[in-house]
């Protein structure tokens, strides 16, 4: 997946994210190629609604990937949907800070 997408990066020069099941998820941006992992399958709409929530608050690409992962892995293990979301608050204005 590192070559597919290094591949993409290099011929569209966009950002590229691939989510592999189970796994975790290979990106290619300008600073290069990194994987996020992940033991658990993720279900991906959390994934995905989390790294835009991410994005729109101004995380930069790689913060919020992995925020969206993480996210996403709790999500799938059954945690109790108020304090994951209260948890998941406190780490975003955490990564807002940061940026």
């Amino acid at each position: 997946m590192k070559d597919v997408a290094e591949w993409i990066y290099d011929k569209s020069g966009n950002n590229v994210y691939i989510f592999q099941n189970e796994r975790g998820v290979f990106a290619k941006d300008k600073e290069g190629t990194w994987f996020a992992g992940e033991s658990s399958f993720m279900q991906y709409e959390h994934v995905l609604s989390a790294f835009i929530t991410a994005k729109l608050a101004g995380v930069d690409d790689r913060n919020a990937m992995m925020y969206a992962v993480h996210f996403g892995t709790l999500r799938k293990k059954g945690l109790p949907v108020a304090f994951d979301y209260e948890e998941q608050k406190h780490r975003l204005v955490e990564l807002i800070k940061g940026c």
